[in-house]
């Protein structure tokens, strides 16, 4: 199994650089050439939309942090962008991570995928202090942190999700599926 570590392909660990080119780069030649390991390493990489492929372990070491845009220009928004039967299921917003009809999708490894919701959920303090109220929400982008879809053999494994803005994990029509 060959490696594609992202950094050998530009990506920058500043938590600023949006780094989804070099990165679906990284996913698309290691589909190319049979599958593999995307290694995300150590530092906190920024990235709009993410496209997983067949054969392909998106792979977080140990202190990676891929860190989801949270700017509507950075995510693709499927309500937009694909055509689909049901256009009012509210797909609008996009997703980070997303595959559809694929096989042998993994994301491992012991890093943390991080959404933003930190930023996107807010206590406007609206009960005087004692923080019991449900918190506000910015809706101008809240992108889902993963969508699945008709996945064959799909792992999730030993990462962390941490703060989405929106849906954490998305497996709709999968067979096959550990979360772990």
């Amino acid at each position: 199994m060959s490696d594609y570590n992202i950094l050998n392909y530009g990506a920058q660990p500043d938590g600023k650089t949006n780094n989804r080119k070099v990165i679906q780069r990284a996913i698309d030649e290691c589909t190319e050439r049979g599958g593999g390991r995307v290694i995300i390493p150590s530092g906190n990489f920024l990235s709009g939309t993410l496209i997983l492929k067949s054969n392909v372990d998106l792979h977080l070491e140990s202190g990676a942090i891929l860190t989801s845009s949270i700017r509507q220009e950075d995510i693709i928004d499927f309500a937009r962008n694909f055509k689909d039967e049901n256009e009012d299921i509210g797909w609008e917003g996009g997703c980070f991570l997303c595959a559809f009809h694929e096989e042998n999708i993994s994301i491992t490894g012991t890093g943390i995928i991080y959404g933003q919701g930190d930023k996107i959920f807010y206590d406007d303090n609206a009960d005087g202090g004692f923080h019991e109220c449900p918190l506000n929400i910015r809706t101008e982008m809240r992108p889902r942190t993963t969508f699945f879809e008709d996945i064959k053999n799909l792992v999730v494994n030993g990462i962390t999700f941490k703060d989405a803005a929106f849906w954490t994990l998305h497996m709709a029509g999968c067979e096959h599926v550990i979360v772990d």
